[in-house]
């Protein structure tokens, strides 16, 4: 709680994250800045109603047209904050993600 709302408090709009789960509905990635989760909803990544994971270990991104894996470090621009369930969500800047394994 304390960290979500410090990051309100502080006006800060771009952060860095590192892809670390997914589920149908939306991406984690836990923020380098400090140690805490953000989330990207589905709606960010693809035109579809569901992400496509094709294996335990990717997500396919439709907006890239490619897959993203686990580890891939992405630029992110702070969304909104929600409070009451304590959650801070994003939205991916592309051309600037560094992948995984390369």
């Amino acid at each position: 709680l304390k960290l979500v709302r410090y990051i309100e408090s502080t006006g800060r709009q771009e952060f860095t994250g590192f892809l670390t789960g997914f589920r149908p509905d939306k991406v984690f990635l836990e923020i380098e800045e400090c140690p805490v989760e953000g989330i990207v909803e589905a709606s960010r990544l693809t035109n579809d109603t569901e992400l496509v994971l094709p294996d335990p270990f990717s997500v396919y991104i439709k907006k890239l047209s490619r897959p993203a894996f686990l580890g891939e470090r992405w630029k992110l621009k702070l969304d909104r904050v929600d409070t009451e369930q304590l959650r801070l969500l994003f939205i991916p800047i592309w051309g600037n993600e560094e992948r995984a394994f390369e």
